[in-house]
């Protein structure tokens, strides 16, 4: 005798339909199908989807990587600026592989703070064959900055061609870094309101005004007042 109150067991169908578990799949539909022509939309459906965002990713970071004392960054370019060689340090600073920099323009290390006039300047002098110093904003792979004194010294062959420079670059102080990051930003700022030619007449005049080179002015700069290097070099002739 049955019991009447027992569950009915439910009876499974003998086939599953095709388009559920195990059976075809579902391609779904693009977000091209679904928004047409509007590549807008599209583009922002598409970043949401992958989290990313490309001009975050190349923006520099308001974050610094700060050099010790004990800190010697090296780097070789050639006669046109190509990066050829840089040291374990300064690939422990800046994050790039020496591959990733090599055959590359110096400038891309370079943070965009920095006006294109001082580059201009720099290498009217590095035609003169002579060598000369100059404090640098840089900018690291992970798009954070670090400041650098460097000294270049062109090198020539038998006959008196430039070949290729040797660079090498020191911690930066930070009344140093106040200083040069003024005068980048009021550089910066005419760059972009009247051009590159009245960025320049502007170092030059502000480096005529002081009456002084503008290797002096970022070496003078960057002298310790205490306990620094130069003033124990100094004690040593007192």
């Amino acid at each position: 005798m049955k019991d009447a109150t027992a569950t009915p067991q439910k009876r499974l169908p003998e086939e599953m339909p095709e388009d559920m578990y195990g059976g075809q799949e579902d391609d779904g539909i693009s977000l091209e199908e679904l928004y047409g022509d509007d590549d807008e939309e599209i583009e922002t459906i598409s970043k949401e989807i992958d989290h990313t965002d490309p001009e975050q990713e190349t923006k520099p970071k308001n974050k610094e990587i700060k050099l010790s004392d004990r800190d010697l960054l090296t780097m070789k370019v050639d006669k046109y600026g190509k990066i050829d060689y840089i040291n374990r340090t300064y690939k422990d600073i800046s994050g790039y592989k020496e591959s990733e920099l090599r055959g590359k323009m110096h400038d891309v290390i370079r943070h965009p703070d920095m006006p294109k006039a001082i580059f201009r300047y720099l290498w009217e002098i590095a035609e003169e064959q002579k060598p000369f110093t100059c404090i640098f904003k840089n900018i690291s792979a992970d798009r954070k900055y670090f400041w650098t004194i460097e000294n270049i010294e062109p090198k020539t062959d038998i006959h008196g061609r430039t070949t290729n420079f040797m660079v090498f670059g020191n911690k930066v102080e930070e009344k140093a870094k106040e200083e040069f990051s003024h005068l980048f930003s009021a550089m910066k700022k005419l760059e972009e309101a009247r051009g590159e030619e009245a960025s320049y007449q502007y170092l030059q005049g502000f480096l005529l005004d002081h009456k002084i080179t503008l290797s002096q002015y970022a070496i003078s700069i960057n002298i310790k007042e205490k306990g620094g290097i130069f003033t124990k070099i100094k004690k040593l002739f007192k």
